[in-house]
């Protein structure tokens, strides 16, 4: 298709010859007496180059230029007159004019300049689409290198965890939890996915503290303990190569500080101590407090309940606290009913006597389709379920369960390790335990669980 170009003089004789020049060399011609009827023209089709006099009836030559560089498809712009100057001329050249020809103009001349502008107005364009192709292709690799590498580190923190089998699932539910008090605290889904992932990479850094220092079951000596403090430094160091997640890696660092300055690594205090830390503080220790560790029982939900209150103000942002008070308030969980499905009947005897012990309400079920029916009759308050069954394995279970009952929670198990990762349910809100199974660790994650769903 022929390059159009419009040509704009109130001299009807100019743009009549101007016109004709260019027809003459193939151009497509539209001519106007005024900058109003220009602008009409152009908002109405696309044209390759604008050919104008400055001295023109209402509006000049130079305001029809500020008026064409505001439009979505930007002509190359010729500046024609009868009335040359130096000033004028290096004012339409810096307005972004391609040329300034003074009257009488060549034909040869004005012909060429037209088509120059309009040359260098489409290799200008190739440029910029090739630049928007290179970055869409550089953010597309960006992207992929990102979650390569974010993959890699949830498989390390699922590897990490599994070296302490009181710490598994923990990444997990400080996450859920975390993203929770940030949803009641008006988070953007921005700043809730960076703290959904700070969450579940939190104790990254722990890779670089020795096997003997985590799971020892006496009081850590001075050194030790300043070994355990360094993972916070660590882990943000890990993270923060990725410049996408700088804020993670700085909630990473800090979600061991302090309210009242006394935590580490800086002793930062009150709102110096970014938001996302301040709510992971709160999260990463009520976890801590309900969960088994290799020196002492889980707490019960109320005793770590208390114990996240009275920090309040000193170890806990206060407002964070209130929220999650407000949140995480659960009476009667020892009664609930638990479901239990697992095609072993020595493994269902075995879970059904434990939970028993601690007063819960054991429906058994010995595969999936038969869990999935006696959750129909019995409604319970929590499912656990093996992810490897008959009919309908555990995975399967899970989501039709989750179609019928949104909110209800369920905890996986199995005697393959690898199995979470692989199924992908590192990215779920679905604790995974590993047979054999530790009871402290059941006791925890079915009451954190029952303790969520309330």
């Amino acid at each position: 298709m022929p390059d159009k170009v419009l040509v704009v003089d109130d001299d009807l004789g100019a743009r009549e010859t101007l016109s004709r020049a260019l027809l003459d060399e193939g151009f497509q011609c539209v001519a106007v007496e005024d900058a109003k009827q220009a602008l009409d023209e152009l908002r109405r089709d696309g044209f390759d180059a604008v050919a104008a006099d400055i001295r023109l009836p209402g509006m000049s030559g130079f305001e029809l230029i500020e008026h064409i560089h505001a439009l979505p498809t930007e002509p190359a712009v010729i500046v024609i007159t009868g009335f040359g100057s130096e000033q004028s001329a290096v004012t339409a050249l810096r307005m972004g004019a391609t040329d300034y020809l003074t009257k009488p103009i060549r034909l040869d001349q004005f012909v060429a300049a037209v088509r120059h502008a309009i040359e260098k107005r489409h290799a200008s364009i190739t440029a910029k689409d090739y630049q928007r192709t290179l970055e869409r292709e550089l953010r597309q690799k960006t992207q992929e290198v990102e979650m390569t590498f974010l993959s890699t580190v949830k498989a390390l923190v699922v590897t990490l965890e599994a070296r302490d089998k009181f710490t598994i699932n923990h990444s997990k539910a400080v996450s859920q939890c975390a993203t929770t008090i940030g949803k009641m605290l008006l988070l953007s889904q921005d700043e809730l996915k960076e703290l959904q992932l700070a969450g579940l990479l939190h104790d990254i850094g722990k890779v670089g503290v020795r096997d003997a220092v985590l799971t020892k079951t006496s009081s850590l000596t001075p050194e030790e303990f300043e070994e355990v403090k360094a993972h916070s430094t660590i882990g943000e160091r890990i993270i923060k190569p990725v410049a996408r997640f700088k804020n993670i890696a700085r909630d990473i660092r800090h979600h061991h500080e302090s309210f009242d300055g006394n935590g580490y690594p800086d002793r930062l205090s009150g709102t110096e101590i970014p938001l996302g830390a301040r709510i992971l503080a709160v999260a990463d220790c009520y976890d801590a407090m309900v969960s088994a560790r290799s020196y002492r029982g889980p707490h019960s939900v109320q005793a770590a309940l208390d114990m996240i209150e009275h920090g309040a103000g000193s170890q806990f942002d206060p407002e964070v606290v209130s929220v999650f008070l407000e949140r995480s308030r659960v009476f009667g969980v020892e009664r609930a009913k638990v479901l239990v499905a697992d095609d072993e009947s020595s493994m269902r005897e075995f879970l059904a006597e434990a939970l028993s012990r601690e007063g819960y309400q054991v429906i058994l079920a010995k595969d999936g389709e038969e869990a999935v029916s006696k959750a129909e009759a019995e409604r319970p308050a929590l499912a656990i379920l093996d992810a490897r069954m008959p009919r309908m394995d555990g995975l399967q279970a899970l989501r039709a369960l989750r179609k019928t009952y949104p909110g209800l929670p369920v905890i996986l198990f199995s005697g393959f390790s690898d199995l979470a990762s692989g199924s992908g349910l590192l990215a779920t809100d679905v604790p995974f335990l590993t047979k054999p199974i530790e009871l402290s660790v059941l006791y925890a994650e079915v009451r954190k669980a029952l303790a969520g769903a309330g």
